[in-house]
């Protein structure tokens, strides 16, 4: 794949990324966490 090609896809897949976290935060789908409750859950989520 050429460089071009790969850097449509990358946008194109930012670009539903971004719509899809903008969605959750309009459907208020979000938790604020801070660093240290984020790690946690996160580490809690992969058994670590």
């Amino acid at each position: 794949m050429d460089i071009k090609r790969y850097e449509e896809l990358r946008m194109k897949e930012l670009e539903l990324a971004y719509k899809e976290v903008m969605e959750d935060y309009k459907n208020g789908d979000y938790k604020v966490l801070s660093a240290k409750e984020h790690i946690e859950s996160l580490k809690e989520e992969l058994d670590v």
